[in-house]
């Protein structure tokens, strides 16, 4: 029914639709996808939907867009049109595949290697209890199991009872046991066998995770599996339950737990504290997707920030990943680190990208500065290209939201709330003067002289109302103020505001006829201060 596959990579992800993307599942269908990739293989997606009571109704759909969203290349699930399946080895999603569970389960239970518990959750609590009492190792195994070597007889009168029950693994292993495992990222790791009577089917009859693992990876035929570094613990009974049934082992992956730093401390990122465990915090925040991709790719694998530093215009699918460069251990989740790669991929685009890209995010999560981008999207094209490229490039955008406060002083509709707010503004002289340096400076504005030439004429005009040239002057004396509170009241008036981009390249994109309707709407507006 499920043939063995001619490929010799094939891995998986196994979301559940419970609400949102996890950063880490990202991470590890990024990973996993270019792993399948390098190897000819196969990249499929299964959903653990088995939790009714935490999934939400748009979970599919939303893990498909974010993942679609990042370009991860899923061959194989409910990926079809309307959630059809496509693949030989569905059905894809755990709710529809209870009858596989139930046939492997039988096959243990006829060998001895699994028996119905039917302890309550009381009774449980109570041997927990007598354990802790005499310093056991709290647990339902070897003599703490009462239900481990009950006879048929007693165990079938209890299920014609219609007593609920669970059915345990019976454990192989007793404790102080150790056994060796192989990891792929850590190599041959000796650690203590498990020794648990295991749960396997709840009382519902739905797998648990390491039951469903067993049943629905063997099934699918997958070589390789992925998972974070916190399931390391659960390989010894994995290998436990694939040697139950006589099968392979599979080719294990366990890949450091994303990790941040708190109050000087490494700790697990948690998708109820951190809001950048969510998938969608990262594109309201305004970072790009390759930047995102970049970042999780950089974490993952030592070699490859330096090998993107050095192929900035190379897809991240052209690096070949190798486990031996991955970390085994904390791998530190930094959003200044992703501030810093993010800033790196922004000042590499063209202007024509930058400017499409930061049209995106302003449509999704900005629609009122969208339409003021749209409305003048020659004027706003040309002020997000000031500077860029050049010796004098400052990097300005470390995410596309920086857009929002950039544009605030080119753009007419968001300029209108900065000259509401510049009243509170102290500016260096009185506004006497400044009205008369507003008013010279109308009268000699000149947009069509080299920005060197501008500094220069700048500081001949400040002269000329006795501001400094230079530190120089202002030291010796005698002046109403230096070079830059001069070129201060400039920027109030034309930016709104005491930051602006480079003011000359500012007026420039702006053009000489509404500099000069701002600067003389300011001169107004000292008149009737």
């Amino acid at each position: 029914m499920f043939p063995p596959r001619p490929q010799d990579f094939v891995t998986r992800i196994a979301p559940s639709p419970t609400g949102f993307l996890h950063v880490g599942a990202l991470y590890m269908a990024l990973i996993s996808t270019q792993l399948a990739y390098q190897k000819n293989g196969i990249f499929f997606l299964r959903i653990e939907d088995t939790d009714d009571k935490r999934e939400t109704e748009t979970g599919v759909a939303d893990i498909l867009s974010w993942l679609t969203r990042f370009g991860v290349k899923i061959d194989e699930g409910a990926i079809g049109e309307n959630g059809t399946e496509i693949g030989n080895y569905g059905p894809y999603t755990q709710s529809k595949r209870a009858r596989f569970y139930h046939v492997f389960a039988k096959r243990l239970v006829e060998k001895w290697l699994a028996y119905p518990c039917f302890l309550t959750e009381g009774e449980i609590a109570e041997i927990r209890d007598s354990q802790a009492a005499i310093g056991k190792i709290p647990g339902i195994y070897g003599n703490y199991s009462p239900w481990r070597n009950e006879s048929c007889e007693n165990v079938v009168a209890r299920i014609e009872a219609g007593d609920p029950y669970v059915l345990r693994f019976h454990a192989p292993s007793a404790i102080g046991s150790r056994v060796k495992v192989y990891d792929e990222i850590r190599g041959t790791i000796e650690m203590d066998d498990n020794f648990l009577d295991t749960v396997l089917l709840k009382k519902n009859g739905i797998p648990t995770y390491h039951f469903a693992h067993l049943v629905d990876d063997r099934l699918m035929r997958t070589t390789h599996v992925m998972r974070a570094e916190e399931w390391l613990p659960s390989l010894p009974l994995h290998y436990q339950l694939f040697r139950a049934f006589d099968l392979p082992v599979l080719k294990y992956a366990h890949t450091a737990q994303l990790m941040k730093i708190e109050n000087g401390n490494k700790r697990k990122l948690s998708k109820r504290k951190d809001p950048e465990a969510n998938v969608a915090f990262f594109f309201e925040a305004g970072y790009p997707v390759l930047a995102i991709k970049n970042y999780l790719c950089g974490i993952f694998d030592s070699g490859f920030e330096d090998w993107k530093m050095k192929n900035m215009d190379l897809p991240f699918s052209d690096y070949v990943f190798d486990f031996a460069r991955m970390p085994k251990s904390g791998a530190l989740f930094d959003l200044k680190k992703l501030d810093s790669v993010s800033n790196i991929h922004l000042s590499h685009l063209s202007n024509e990208e930058l400017f499409a890209q930061m049209l995106d995010w302003t449509g999704e999560f900005r629609p009122e500065l969208h339409a003021m981008m749209i409305a003048e999207r020659e004027l706003a094209f040309r002020a997000i290209g000031i500077q860029r490229g050049t010796e004098r490039d400052p990097k300005k955008f470390t995410r596309l939201s920086d857009v929002e406060a950039y544009l605030a002083p080119f753009l007419r509709g968001a300029f209108e709330a900065l000259k509401s707010a510049r009243g509170s503004i102290a500016l260096p002289v009185p506004k006497e003067l400044a009205i008369e340096v507003v008013n010279d400076y109308i009268e000699h504005l000149d947009l069509e002289m080299n920005a060197n030439d501008w500094i220069s004429w700048m500081r001949e005009e400040a002269a000329k109302f006795k501001f400094a040239r230079d530190g120089a002057e202002f030291k010796a004396g005698g002046c109403v103020g230096k070079f830059g509170d001069y070129a201060m009241i400039i920027r109030v008036a034309v930016a709104g505001g005491t930051n602006s981009p480079d003011l000359y390249e500012m007026m420039r994109a702006l053009g000489a006829d509404e500099t000069r309707k701002r600067l003389g709407d300011f001169a107004d507006e000292m008149h009737n201060r």
